[in-house]
């Protein structure tokens, strides 16, 4: 249990705005702040769960804190000293954090209750075939491509490391000999097993040949550079109580004609110029419980079956809303962009 009395950095004033909570959660790599008034009154908590969960319902990053925040959060009193840890231990969540306060309502210090050790461990997909990158993949395997100064593998690691997670499995098929020498000379002290496909397993087949003990799995496509917070969607993951949560990232298109709007006589009622269309799409990062984990057998399985089948089985699935950055670099336009966008 860990006494927090600095508090410049956990501390949010209520009418500020929820992308103004988000930034300070992301730049001060905290994750989660009290809510206070002028009179440095506690009015609530908020954290990156909480404003992810108000991205989901379509609100607002310009919105005051006070929407998203929880308003009855728990809390003690200084006086009641001896029941602090009681109070803190039973939080449901990963990240335990009680504020203390005055009679006066005003926060004191905070304690906070992180986990050491959590059982969850990595799997990386990173078998593909990498077609559509044309030559770039005839001798290098998609993951090994480099994205400004490293492979997409190792921003990946890097990632997953900084999560906390100590075992990292990694899937392989196409060029598996590269990817296998790449590991083994620059991870020679981290737990990082291959996983060698004879032949495809899919995006998800080859869960069934992890033969470990685990909370939760974390699967990402070897594709993906992102700056997701993977810290954050094990949280997230944890405290929904979530069978699967997959993560969805916003995608943009902007048609190239003008729109036309018809009426049920086939009449214009309205044209738009090349508007740009937003839609919710599939991250390729996923969190899975070992139950569910335990239902793939031995056979091809792409995730969106896995996915399906899970819900016919009326399990929990859960979104988590990406707003940080997210590139799928499956296609030479998009990695173009990528390794711009690292320069």
């Amino acid at each position: 249990m860990k006494k927090i009395t600095k508090l410049d950095n956990f501390i949010f004033y209520h009418k500020d705005s929820v992308f103004k909570a988000m930034e300070k959660l992301n730049n001060k790599d905290v994750s989660f702040l009290v809510i206070i008034n002028r009179r440095q009154e506690l009015l609530g908590t908020i954290t990156d769960g909480d404003i992810r969960r108000h991205i989901l319902k379509g609100k607002s990053l310009n919105e005051s804190i006070e929407i998203a925040m929880k308003k009855k959060p728990v809390y003690s009193y200084i006086h009641e000293e001896n029941i602090h840890k009681k109070k803190l231990l039973s939080i449901p969540s990963i990240i335990k954090f009680l504020p203390v306060i005055t009679k006066a309502k005003k926060v004191k210090y905070i304690l906070l209750y992180e986990k050491d050790e959590i059982n969850y461990i990595a799997l990386v997909m990173a078998g593909g075939f990498g077609k559509r990158l044309g030559n770039k993949t005839k001798k290098i395997p998609k993951p090994l491509l480099k994205v400004g100064n490293k492979a997409i593998l190792d921003l990946i690691l890097k990632k997953i490391h900084y999560a906390g997670l100590k075992k990292i499995y990694i899937s392989t098929h196409y060029l598996h000999q590269k990817i296998q020498d790449h590991i083994k000379k620059k991870y020679k002290k981290n737990d990082i097993r291959i996983i060698y496909e004879k032949s495809p397993m899919g995006t998800a087949g080859c869960i069934s040949m992890i033969n470990d003990t685990f909370e939760n799995l974390i699967v990402i496509n070897g594709d993906v550079v992102s700056n997701i917070d993977i810290k954050s969607l094990l949280t997230y993951h944890h405290d929904s109580k979530n069978d699967i949560t997959l993560t969805v990232a916003k995608y943009s298109y902007k048609i190239p004609f003008g729109l036309v709007e018809l009426n049920k006589s086939y009449q214009l009622v309205n044209i738009k110029e090349k508007p740009e269309i937003h839609f919710n799409v599939v991250s390729g990062i996923y969190c899975i419980k070992k139950s569910i984990c335990n239902l793939v057998g031995n056979e091809y399985l792409d995730m969106t079956t896995l996915i399906s089948n899970t819900i016919k089985l009326n399990k929990k699935i859960g979104v988590f809303p990406i707003h940080e950055y997210w590139k799928d670099v499956g296609n030479a336009d998009d990695l173009i962009k990528a390794k711009n966008d690292f320069l």
